[in-house]
Order: structure tokens, then C-alpha cells, then sequence
């Protein structure tokens, strides 16, 4: 999320092909989807998402690692 320069709204359909093709249906895939992204942002409470009707709204974040010094 740190590469986005704008909003990106990634739809329900498109993360369930991605991530639960074997929900049948959307909502179920939704509702654990979801209390997975509650653990991620126990992690990572930078970024900066939201659940909208149509799929997940990512907006540009910093990283969830910093920074490395060179040497």
C-alpha cells in the first residue's frame, strides 16, 4: 500500500477469486475476509483501508517496515 499514489477500490468479487474461491457465496467470503483484516491491522495500524459495498477501498500508506539505514 505504500506503492499507491491514489485510492484503490479492489472489488469483493475480484479478492474472493483471489483469496476464497471455495466460498460460495460472497457474503460468507466477506465476513471472514474481513476478521482476517482486523488481524492485519493489528500488525500493520497504518493502514489506511476501508470496507465499502462494492469491495475494499485501499489508500496510499506508509510502510509497515522501516526504513533501512545504508551504510
Amino acid at each position: 500500500m505504500s506503492y499507491l499514489r491514489k485510492p484503490c477500490l479492489v472489488p469483493w468479487e475480484a479478492l474472493q477469486i483471489q483469496f476464497g474461491a471455495d466460498y460460495g457465496r460472497l457474503r460468507d467470503f466477506k465476513r471472514k475476509f474481513l476478521a482476517y483484516i482486523a488481524d492485519v491491522l493489528q500488525a500493520y495500524p497504518a493502514a489506511r483501508l476501508s470496507e465499502q459495498p462494492l469491495g475494499l477501498l485501499l489508500r496510499p500508506s506508509p510502510t509497515h517496515l522501516p526504513r533501512s539505514r545504508r551504510v
